[in-house]
């Protein structure tokens, strides 16, 4: 017998059935990942439909690409149902595709903030960091690291 689970997100009730969908597989995972971060204009298309969805011809001028470009991109992530193109033929991110969406720019936040002080971060003691706020470091991205003497 199958087990149900109902969760709440949004205020809706979600329930799934366990042992039905796909499995945690490492190759589809991979493929995700690949397909969010690993290309700088699917991972620019995510972000810019972080705003909202948005037609071919303005994706096409925010990315500065061409219409086939920008085509052959967007149909790698409706594949991977992280986008789909709705009735009017706007494209927006899915439920899946917006909490990518979260995650990648919270990742790309935090490189950014090591990487603009790596000198800090390379020679500070970050033991006393309790993990919640290390998971945060991407908050930091505008800030200025400022020495004091004594």
């Amino acid at each position: 017998m199958l087990e149900r689970e109902v969760a709440v997100v949004g205020g809706e009730e979600v329930m799934a059935m366990a042992g039905i969908g796909k499995e945690n597989n490492p190759r589809l995972m991979q493929n995700t990942l690949r397909l969010a971060a690993c290309s700088d204009l699917r991972r620019a298309i995510i972000i810019s439909l972080q705003t909202g969805k948005k037609p071919l011809s303005e994706l096409r001028g925010d990315l500065g690409v061409s219409s086939t470009t920008a085509i052959h991109a967007l149909r790698e992530l409706e594949k991977d149902n992280l986008i789909f193109q709705d009735e009017t033929r706007d494209y927006a991110l899915t439920k899946i595709g917006e909490i990518i969406a979260l995650k990648l720019s919270d990742f790309i936040d935090a490189i950014e903030a090591l990487k603009k002080h790596e000198d800090f971060w390379l020679t500070h003691d970050l033991s006393g960091i309790p993990e919640p706020l290390l998971e945060k470091i991407g908050d930091l991205n505008n800030s200025v690291v400022s020495i004091h003497l004594f």
